[in-house]
């Protein structure tokens, strides 16, 4: 695994949450939804209760997966964040942290960058992020070995 796919990591278990948490939501408004016929003049319920049994056993066993995920999730941000940090150089720091671990895009680096007290260009930035990500890549070597 490259040192880029190992920080990635944080940012793909996030988007895995929000796809579960989207479907639970899906889940629980077919399970809540009440509709009205125009042509009765009764309520009905929006699925049959068979269905609403197994769409129950759905959201207990996405709420475990989500539960687990989050848990996952905390632990790699927090494995990943202390990796970064040990890094030497600020900079290298500064750029893996927002790139992985606050999901900015480079523009919006870019434009941190513009501003005091670092005033760097694009270009240097993408070559610091490449220098950064072997300097990672070393780092986490080093640390499997050990």
């Amino acid at each position: 695994m490259t040192a880029k796919e190992y920080l990635r990591q944080v940012r793909k278990l996030d988007i895995s949450i929000e796809q579960l948490e989207e479907r639970h939501e899906e889940l629980w408004t077919e399970l809540t939804r009440i509709t009205v016929a125009p042509d009765k003049e009764h309520v009905d319920g929006g699925t049959t209760s068979t269905r609403k049994e197994s769409i129950l056993d759905a959201l207990t066993d996405l709420d475990d997966r989500i539960e687990q995920q989050r848990f996952e999730a905390l632990q790699t941000r927090a494995t990943i964040q202390r990796q970064v940090l040990a890094m030497k150089d600020p900079l290298h720091v500064w750029i893996l942290g927002n790139l992985y671990l606050d999901w900015k895009e480079y523009r919006e680096i870019d434009m941190l960058a513009d501003r005091a007290p670092f005033y760097y260009s694009r270009g240097y930035i993408y070559q610091k992020h490449g220098e950064a990500l072997q300097a990672f890549g070393e780092l986490i070597r080093k640390e499997g070995k050990q």
